[in-house]
């Protein structure tokens, strides 16, 4: 893990840099207090060559050892000798360094984990169904699988044959139609049992058996607090007893039997 650690170095420095007071606290080589940037990177070995200064010297080192204007052949070392002109002329002795870290807004001497993550992140698209599946008393165990599902990452027969050739993909459940996460969810003569007994009531005209439908059902932020709750849970409830379902029959495609009583289904007229 440590090693995966190291390798984020580069993408480390970049989120933080030094505002330099009387510069006894930050590394002339190795911490970021230049404009121009890390002058270790920027320079390479040769760069204590070049200025003739060590490697562990700090800021402050350099500018005490600063007695005259010194001229160098490259522009950029002309550069990181005028920053250093500045530096002395402010006379900071009684100011201590300060860390200052990456904010959208520029560097600032607060670091904070949220900003950095955000910037770390790719953009993308707001997820419009985020909130039906992590909401205040959802238990983890059943928004986990909802969340797997809205992925459709679940073990379903469909998926499972791609990594398992000759595989039986029907249903585990009614034996008529391919095992997919839409059919499972609720377009199965025995699912749709559950979800029928659970909310036509609730829905009336608004109810289906449609796994986009449900989707927009239950990311309505406009619907009733209690009866957005109680969609909710429904849905992810049937998904673990779906899960289930799907596990089972992956070890026993004959078990489906068993799974059926348990849940209290039955075989469609």
């Amino acid at each position: 893990m440590w090693r995966k650690i190291l390798k984020l170095r580069d993408v480390a420095k970049s989120f933080h840099m030094k505002a330099v007071g009387n510069g006894r606290h930050t590394s002339f080589w190795y911490d970021r207090w230049s404009s121009l940037g890390v002058l270790s990177d920027l320079l390479g070995e040769r760069g204590t060559i070049d200025m003739g200064i060590m490697k562990a010297a700090t800021v402050e080192d350099v500018i005490q050892s600063l007695q005259r204007k010194r001229r160098y052949r490259g522009t950029v070392l002309n550069d990181i000798a005028k920053e250093l002109e500045i530096i002395k002329a402010q006379q900071l002795n009684e100011v201590e360094d300060v860390d200052m870290w990456r904010w959208s807004s520029g560097f600032k001497p607060k670091f904070s984990s949220r900003e950095t993550r955000r910037l770390l992140r790719e953009p993308v698209a707001q997820c419009s169904w985020e909130r039906s599946v992590w909401f205040p008393q959802a238990t983890p165990k059943f928004a986990f699988m909802t969340w797997i599902a809205m992925r459709d990452r679940l073990s379903t027969m469909d998926r499972v044959v791609s990594w398992c050739r000759g595989v039986d993909t029907t249903c585990v459940l009614c034996k008529l139609a391919p095992e997919t996460r839409n059919h499972l969810f609720f377009e199965c003569s025995f699912s749709s049992q559950i979800w029928d007994h659970l909310t036509r009531g609730l829905l009336q005209r608004s109810y289906t058996l449609d796994w986009e439908g449900i989707v927009v059902l239950v990311s309505d932020s406009r619907m009733a607090k209690k009866k957005l709750y109680y969609l909710r849970y429904s849905k992810r409830l049937c998904i673990h007893c779906g899960e289930s379902v799907i596990s089972a029959g992956m070890k026993n495609r004959g078990a489906s039997t068993s799974l059926k009583e348990a849940v209290g289904i039955s075989h469609p007229q």
